[in-house]
């Protein structure tokens, strides 16, 4: 009989075997809750007090930061404290997307950074708002309609296009100019010394009505009741060089070489992230290197006292301009060009955009994989760097003090150089151009008008003036009673129009010639009759935009000069009607006789046209009626509108001469 036995197993191996016991061990390890490991975890933290549970909550705490100072990294990142304050502004991650957005901004044309919301009074001070005279896109019509009642406050034009004097090309057809919707600050500080306003003498428009007188081409006297010459300002000639202090610069620049010291801890501790937050301050480091090494050596090259950029200051003309207080302009030849334009700034803005918009992504992946104690190392370092960011940013020298020393001064019209006149004739063509590209008759309108400096010279100083068109008929056809349905053959040559005119007297700082007085002026250039000692002459004239067709039929009776049961409409001035207008030209020929001339806008102006000879009566039978849809409703507005055209030539005369 055999007996059994039976025996209990202990539950866990011997501890005499060593390998067992480890591998026991190590299993027992590996399945330990995760609050266990987190414990395991804290009680090696990194810093010597508890450390809190971020979770995801870092986000919102990085969200909340890039709001903290993001005015003085995007000042920084500009370069308005120099070289340094751009190796600065990318030390700290807090506000990285602020400064991707003005990077894009900055490197961004005018209208495009409106649009896109990246203008800032930060990005005003660096490189100002404009628009080029050859953008036509709906941004920037956006960004003139958002101007449209107080306009620009200036225009530049660059004087290095400027074409020689006497020598028109093809390119002088194509005058670009921007329009300084904000300056930056390198132009705002010559212009603190500009004078206010002054109260101007009211002008006497009345010119004797002698027959003829010739301009010549270098005319000397000026008028008596105003001095119709354009303030120029130019830069002192003193040697002046930016203030540039190197022994700032270069220490604080080297001292953001800490940041590598970041790299290398959180690199050490934490793998990847710390490669990824040093890559903004990197290449901004490199920028900010370029830069000091730019400033270094135009500091000890000889000072560049003309910019080659000539700006016009002042409140455009308008409608809304009222006549009691004209708005004075003023020329600044010689300004500064703004380095922070050029393409290469451009450039480094717009792949520092790139790079802290990819660098930000990368870091809210990183940081997700890390502990606490990293995360909370991370933050403690880039609230070390925006305090030294702060720092810099008031400490720092700022280059928008760079200009304070160096003034500007008015120069007469009679010492000018011919240079600097010339490239005041070339602000005055800009302008004309801008007056004609924002006008309410619109821009078709004026296809036929000069646009160039040399046809305003070749038709205002080297072509005689004569004040009425000198008329080849029979002294009995000429009485006043026989002025009807007259026809006289003209030839049209040139026309110099209202945009024009009003830019010259506005120029001048011509009191009491508004852009209202001035909206139906021209001077014509005309063939004269054979047998006067001159071909062709030029005469200052009245022209309006009727809005009724030339092939519409009249709303009046010729034989009675009575309306036909009609009302007359009288439209104030800027006002059209959508329909195909008329251009009228009244042109002076004698005492009490006037030439008219119509023609559709569309067709062409230059050229041949049957002219009909009226009197004052006639003149004024017409327009009373009110079936012209224009303003002028008498004769005596005529001649009012004629002496304005008088007095702006006579203004041209002392540009042009």
């Amino acid at each position: 009989m055999y007996c059994s036995y039976s025996f209990l197993l202990p539950p866990f191996p011997p501890m005499s075997s060593p390998s067992l016991s480890h591998a026991g061990s190590k299993a027992i390890f590996l399945k330990q809750p995760p609050a266990m490991a987190q414990e395991h975890l804290g009680s090696s933290s990194l810093f010597p007090f508890p450390t809190p549970d971020f979770g995801n909550t870092w986000v919102g705490l990085w969200v909340f930061t890039a709001f903290i100072s993001s005015s003085v990294a995007e000042s920084l990142i500009l370069g308005n404290e120099g070289g340094a304050g751009v190796a600065w502004a990318a030390m700290s991650a807090f506000g990285l997307m602020n400064i991707a957005k003005t990077c894009v901004g900055a490197a961004s044309t005018g209208w495009l950074r409106t649009v896109i919301g990246a203008r800032s009074e930060n990005t005003d001070v660096a490189v100002g708002l404009e628009v080029s005279s050859g953008q036509r896109g709906r941004g920037a019509m956006r960004v003139r309609r958002s101007y449209s009642e107080r306009g620009p406050s200036g225009l530049s034009v660059d004087a290095l296009f400027l074409n020689t004097r006497g020598k028109p090309t093809n390119l002088e057809h194509k005058t670009k100019w921007e329009e300084i919707y904000a300056f930056d600050m390198l132009i705002t500080r010559g212009l603190v010394g500009l004078p206010i306003d002054k109260p101007q003498p009211v002008v006497k428009n009345t010119l004797p009505d002698f027959q003829a007188h010739v301009a010549r081409r270098n005319i000397k006297k000026r008028s008596e009741d105003v001095d119709m010459a354009p303030d120029v300002y130019l830069y002192s000639v003193n040697p002046f060089y930016p203030p540039h202090d190197s022994w700032f610069q270069i220490p604080v620049l080297l001292l953001s070489l800490a940041k590598v010291g970041e790299g290398l801890v959180l690199w050490l501790l934490a793998g990847n992230i710390g490669i990824v937050t040093v890559i903004p301050w990197a290449y901004f480091f490199l920028v900010a290197c370029i830069v000091e090494t730019q400033e270094m050596i135009v500091a000890r090259r000889p000072p560049v006292l003309d910019g080659k950029v000539d700006i016009i200051i002042g409140r455009f003309p308008s409608l809304i301009q009222h006549t009691e207080s004209p708005q004075r302009s003023w020329v600044i030849i010689g300004a500064p060009r703004n380095p922070r334009k050029t393409i290469w700034w451009k450039a480094a803005w717009a792949l520092g955009a790139v790079i802290c918009t990819f660098v930000t992504g990368l870091t809210y992946l990183s940081l997700a994989q890390q502990t606490n104690e990293i995360v909370m190392l991370w933050l403690m370092f880039q609230a070390l760097w925006l305090v030294g960011r702060m720092l810099v940013h008031h400490y720092a020298e700022s280059p928008r003090e760079a200009m304070a020393p160096r003034l500007l001064y008015k120069r007469s019209w009679e010492t000018l150089s011919d240079t600097s006149r010339d490239r005041v004739v070339n602000l005055l063509v800009a302008l004309s151009k801008y007056t004609t590209s924002v006008h309410p008759r619109l821009e078709d309108a004026y296809q036929d008008n000069v646009s160039t400096a040399s046809e305003l010279r070749r038709i205002i100083i080297e072509t005689p003036t004569i004040l009425n068109y000198p008329l080849s008929l029979q002294k009995e056809l000429l009485q006043p009673s026989n002025h009807n349905n007259i026809q006289v053959d003209i030839e049209i040559h040139a026309v110099i129009g209202d945009p024009t005119l009003v830019s010259a007297v506005w120029l001048a700082n011509v009191p009491g010639l508004t852009f209202e007085n001035m909206y139906d002026t021209c001077i014509l250039c005309l063939k004269l009759p054979s047998g006067n000692a001159c071909r062709y002459a030029t005469i200052p004239s009245v022209r309006f935009l009727s809005g009724v067709s030339v092939s519409e039929p009249p709303s009046f009776n010729e034989e009675t000069s009575q309306p036909l049961d009609t009302l007359p409409q009288f439209l104030p001035k800027g006002q059209l009607r959508d329909t195909r207008s008329t251009w009228w030209y009244l042109i002076p020929a004698g005492k009490r006789r006037w030439l008219i001339v119509k023609h559709a806008v569309e067709s062409p102006v230059l050229g041949k046209h049957s002219a009909e000879l009226v009197s004052d009566e006639r003149v004024t039978a017409i327009l009373s009626r009110g079936h012209l849809l224009v303003s002028i409703a008498h004769v005596n507005d005529v001649k009012s509108a004629l002496r304005n055209s008088r007095k702006a030539r006579e203004t041209l005369t002392g540009i042009l001469s």
